[in-house]
């Protein structure tokens, strides 16, 4: 069982965002190529344009099998943000053709292909690029009225525009005005969208951390019922705490009866390190509320001595937490984490911490209580034996009774004997 990470999670979405548009881009541009085309031969076979239908063809071919250069790009550029940005500049050298063939600046729908292509990117490159686009098909628009101009333009069509030099002007300022309006505002609902999708990924991470720690507390109690050793208990709670906060060292240390915190279990320590901090405890064996230390920054901080702030540092350790043990109102012992980097502890990461603590004294409180009753039974039956007595316990519910003692030595009858007598009556 892997925690998740929220991090990594939030990149790798964000990364599959710029994928998903990077294949719709090359999924649309072939649809709308092979569509212009289809509609170009139609109106040239209905109206007898004579336009050159092979540049139409070639230009849907080129942008419907372009699928395999892009992925050539996508592995050469490493990025589906730069891919794209790569794309859409190809995909105004070809409508720059294609425009230039049909009509050029004066074409109905000159103006509206560019749009297509810096709007997109816009909302999925960002306003820099967008504006680059901008640039660019303002170029091109500017190539076009002054191939117009000159009358090197192909030839006008019914879908051209017949209008004087001067509204040829306004209608290419128009243009490069719409271009830098719209590379500006297009990436505004997309800031809006990414923001809320964002926020629903860090609701998803939050909840499958939550459910992660859920799993992890069950495992722990599950272990303790199942552990036939305290050693057992120790070591599977460290595995889970190392997993539930996505660190390389932890501890448990509990007191000895004769008062001193000593290390139980620990993942990443050194021997010396133990050995030289071992002992140490921020409070009393008696303290009635003992409460949680976090030090975001080792190096920093002021509340430890010298010296243990050097074995400390020296063990790589640069923040940790000491997170107190308290089972039925007594102080077990404490569990450790460790950071190799200076870590804020968010207000989350205690409540996730002291939840943890919470199971962990619960587990390993009762582990030590049912070891203690063992130990009793097993001093009791000795003393039994050593005085050649016999016990009883009858427990009156259910009606059973349970023998200890040599009963055959002194009643000269054994325990199944009894047994089965008493199912007889």
């Amino acid at each position: 069982m892997k925690p998740p990470n929220s991090s990594n999670n939030l990149s790798k979405y964000e990364q599959s965002f710029a994928d998903f548009a990077c294949d719709y881009s090359i999924k649309a541009r072939a649809i709308a190529s092979v569509s212009l085309a289809l509609t170009f031969i139609a109106l040239n076979f209905i109206f007898k344009l004579s336009l050159p239908i092979h540049i139409f063809t070639i230009a849907a071919l080129f942008q419907s099998l372009i699928n395999q250069p892009y992925r050539f790009l996508r592995n050469l550029l490493k990025s589906s943000d730069k891919v794209l940005f790569i794309t859409n500049i190809i995909d105004i050298i070809v409508i720059s053709i294609v425009v230039y063939y049909v009509g050029g600046l004066s074409f109905t729908f000159a103006g509206f292909l560019y749009l297509i292509v810096i709007v997109f990117n816009g909302i999925f490159g960002g306003t820099t690029r967008a504006l680059v686009l901008a640039i660019l098909s303002s170029l091109a628009v500017i190539f076009l009225y002054i191939f117009e101009t000159l009358e090197i333009l192909y030839h006008p069509t019914l879908i051209t525009f017949q209008i004087s030099e001067l509204q040829k002007v306004v209608l290419l300022i128009s243009y490069i005005a719409i271009f830098f309006i719209f590379a500006v505002l297009a990436h505004i609902p997309s800031q809006r969208l990414k923001h809320e999708l964002v926020k629903q990924r860090e609701i998803t991470a939050q909840l499958e951390q939550e459910h992660f720690i859920t799993e992890m507390l069950y495992e722990i109690t599950n272990t303790v019922i199942r552990a036939e050793s305290i050693e057992e208990v120790y070591q599977q709670t460290l595995d889970g705490i190392t997993k539930a906060l996505n660190i390389n060292k932890a501890s448990i240390l509990l007191f000895d009866p004769d008062g001193i915190m000593r290390f139980k279990a620990w993942v990443g320590l050194s021997e010396n390190y133990r050995k030289a901090v071992e002992g140490h405890s921020p409070w009393k064996p008696d303290d009635p509320n003992p409460q949680p230390i976090f030090i975001s920054n080792v190096e920093k901080d002021r509340t430890l001595n010298e010296n243990l702030k050097k074995i400390i540092l020296n063990e790589g350790i640069r923040s940790l937490g000491f997170i107190p043990l308290v089972f039925k109102g007594k102080l077990l012992g404490k569990f450790m984490i460790y950071y190799e980097q200076p870590h804020e502890f968010t207000q989350r990461e205690i409540t996730l911490i002291l939840a943890i603590a919470i199971q962990i004294s619960l587990s390993i409180g009762r582990k030590l209580i049912e070891i203690e009753l063992t130990n009793w039974r097993d001093k009791f039956e000795k003393i039994v034996l050593a005085m050649k007595e016999v016990v009883y316990e009858w427990d009156f519910e259910n009606d059973t009774t349970t023998w200890e003692g040599d009963l055959e030595a002194i009643f000269g009858i054994k325990k199944e004997e009894l047994k089965e007598r008493k199912q007889q009556l």
